[in-house]
């Protein structure tokens, strides 16, 4: 949820930084502003998502199955060793 909000934010700094846009009205200025949040939000978004998406799916997949298997693994060394 959070890059929903960060994205843009960024973004719009990005966009004052390298476009200055200094001729323009206020509404001018806030209107060609929003338009390019806009237009580039999406690419932004899927970027941060692909970015962050593997860290909570697939690793905290591969962390469950390995942290079960290793502590079955344990389990049985154990119950062999107390035999």
């Amino acid at each position: 949820s959070l890059p929903k909000f960060v994205g843009p934010v960024q973004l719009l700094g990005l966009d004052i930084y390298n476009r200055p846009l200094a001729g323009l009205s206020t509404k001018d200025l806030f209107m060609e502003r929003f338009r390019f949040q806009c237009a580039n939000f999406s690419s932004i978004f899927g970027a941060r998502v692909s970015r962050i998406a593997p860290a909570y799916g697939l690793g905290g997949i591969g962390n469950t199955y390995f942290r079960d298997m290793w502590r079955n693994r344990l389990l049985r060394q154990e119950r062999g060793s107390c035999d």
